[in-house]
C-alpha cells in the first residue's frame, strides 16, 4: 500500500502559509487604515468615537496573538535562535522598548505626570502588539498584492466617505473644517486622513502596476480612488504626509528601475495638485511656514525638549516636554529627552539599520509597495509622531526588519509543493515512482 504522506504535509504547509499571509496582511491593513475607515463612519452618527475605536483595536490584538502564537506554535520564528536569529537590531529594538516602558511607568507610578498612564495604554493597546506580531514573520509570507488590494480599497472608501461628509455636511457639528480650515473630524485628525491618502494613493499605484489585471475596469477604479485620495490629502492640508509623499515618489523613480516612468508621469498630477491648493489653506502653509502656528509650536517643542534632554542627558527626563505638557512630535527627539543617550543611540540605530533594509526592499521584486508604506510612516511619523501614539512607525520598522531577515533554507523548513514521492509501504518493492 503506497502512502502520500510528503504531498498531506506540503498541502499543510500551503494552507498553514495562506493563512499566516491572510492574518499578516488584515493586521497590517487594519492597523493603518481600520480605524480612520470606522472613525469616519462614526462621525456620520451620534456615536461616540469609542464604538469605532475599541473593535478596531480589538481586532488588531486578536489578529496580532493569533499571528504571533500561530507562528510560534508551528514554526519558531519570533525569537528563534535557529530560523530566525535575534540579530543586533532586533535586540535593540527590544531594549528600547523595555527602556521606554520603564520610563513610561516611571512618570506614571513615581512622578505621577497626567497622561502617562494613557500614554502607556496605547502603546501596550496600538503600537506594540502588530510591531511584535510582525517583526518575526519570515518573508516568504508578505503578499505585497493582497495587501495592496485591502489598504487601497480601505483607503479609497474613507478618502471618498471623508470628502463627501465634509463637502456635503453629513457630519454637521462634528466636522472641523470650519474651525481649523482642514479637514478633519472629532474622531479622526488631518494628519491622520493625510497619510490614509498616501497609502491609498501608493498602494494603487504599486498594486496596479505588479497586478496581473490590466482591464480598463480596474484602471478605472484606480482613477477613481486614486482622485478621491489626491482631494482627500489637500483638504487635510497636512503637510508631514505630503512630503512623506513625494520623498516616496522620488525613492521609487531612483531606486526601481521598473517605476522610473512614474517621476514622469506625477509631474502633470503634481502640477495640477498644486494649481488647486495655491489659494486653499495647504498652499498657505506651505507659502508662510514661519508664520504658521502649527509650524511655530512644533519649533518650541523641539527647542525645550532639546534643552530638556541637554539638561538630563543620561536618563532623560520625562515622556513629554515639561512645559506645554505635550510628545515633540519628532521621535528621534523624544527619544533623547524621554530616555536619555542610551535611549537615542539605540533607536539612532534602529533607524539606521531600517534605512539600510529599506534601499534593498526597494530594488526586491514584489516588496515594492512595502518598503513605500514603511518609508511613508518612517518620514511622516519624524514630523508630527510620537513613540508612544504612532503605531505606524513602529509597524513599518517591524515589516522592513522582517522582510530582509534571512530564514532558514526551504530544503529544512520547508515542504517542496512541485511534487511529491510516494512511499512504499512494508512488503512493497524499494523502487518509487514520482508523480
Amino acid at each position: 500500500m503506497t502512502t502520500y504522506a510528503p504531498q498531506s504535509k506540503a498541502h499543510d504547509q500551503i494552507r498553514h502559509e495562506q493563512r499566516t499571509n491572510r492574518r499578516m496582511t488584515w493586521l497590517v491593513a487594519l492597523s493603518l487604515v481600520g480605524y480612520p475607515l470606522l472613525g469616519t463612519l462614526v462621525a456620520l452618527t451620534s456615536l461616540p468615537s469609542l464604538v469605532a475605536a475599541v473593535p478596531v483595536r480589538l481586532a488588531v490584538i486578536f489578529l496580532s496573538l493569533s499571528l504571533l502564537l500561530t507562528v510560534r506554535l508551528t514554526e519558531p520564528l519570533l525569537f528563534s535562535i535557529r530560523r530566525i536569529p535575534m540579530t543586533p537590531v532586533r535586540v535593540a529594538l527590544m531594549l528600547f522598548w523595555l527602556i521606554y516602558i520603564c520610563r513610561l511607568i516611571w512618570d506614571w507610578q513615581v512622578v505621577q505626570m497626567p497622561e502617562a498612564d494613557s500614554a502607556l495604554l496605547y502603546l501596550s493597546v496600538v503600537g506594540l502588539p502588530p510591531a511584535l506580531a510582525l517583526v518575526g514573520v519570515a518573508p516568504r509570507y508578505w503578499d505585497a498584492n493582497a495587501f495592496a488590494k485591502v489598504a487601497f480599497f480601505a483607503g479609497a472608501a474613507t478618502c471618498a466617505v471623508a470628502v463627501a461628509a465634509t463637502l456635503l455636511g453629513l457630519a454637521g457639528e462634528r466636522s472641523l473644517m470650519e474651525e481649523t480650515g482642514r479637514l478633519a473630524f472629532d474622531t479622526v485628525n488631518s494628519i491622520t486622513y493625510g497619510h490614509v491618502a498616501v497609502t491609498t494613493l501608493l498602494a494603487g499605484l504599486v498594486g496596479w502596476s505588479d497586478g496581473a489585471s490590466r482591464r480598463p475596469a480596474v484602471l478605472v477604479v484606480v482613477v477613481v480612488g486614486a482622485v478621491a485620495a489626491l482631494v482627500c490629502l489637500q483638504l487635510a492640508a497636512s503637510k508631514g504626509p505630503i512630503l512623506a509623499l513625494a520623498v516616496c515618489i522620488l525613492a521609487l523613480g531612483v531606486f526601481n528601475a521598473r517605476f522610473r516612468w512614474v517621476l514622469f508621469a506625477m509631474l502633470p498630477v503634481a502640477a495640477v495638485f498644486l494649481f488647486l491648493a495655491y489659494d486653499g489653506n495647504l498652499g498657505q502653509r506651505f507659502a508662510s511656514v514661519e508664520e504658521d502656528p502649527s509650524t511655530i509650536n512644533r519649533w518650541a517643542l523641539l527647542t525645550n525638549a532639546i534643552a530638556q534632554f541637554l539638561e538630563h542627558p543620561i536618563l532623560g527626563n520625562a515622556f513629554v516636554e515639561t512645559e506645554m505638557q505635550t510628545y515633540p512630535h519628532n521621535p528621534l527627539v523624544e527619544a533623547a529627552m524621554a530616555t536619555g543617550v542610551l535611549g537615542l543611540s539605540l533607536y539612532a540605530f534602529i533607524l539606521f539599520n531600517a534605512g539600510l533594509r529599506l534601499l534593498g526592499l526597494f530594488m526586491s521584486k514584489g516588496r515594492t509597495l512595502f518598503a513605500l508604506v514603511a518609508l511613508q510612516y518612517l518620514v511622516g511619523e519624524h514630523f508630527s509622531g510620537s513613540l508612544y501614539a504612532s503605531g505606524g512607525l513602529w509597524l513599518s520598522i517591524a515589516m522592513v526588519i522582517a522582510m530582509t531577515s534571512r530564514e532558514e533554507p526551504a530544503s529544512s523548513s520547508r515542504v517542496d509543493k512541485s511534487h511529491y514521492v510516494p512511499q512504499a509501504s512494508a512488503g512493497q518493492s524499494g523502487l518509487r515512482s514520482e508523480q
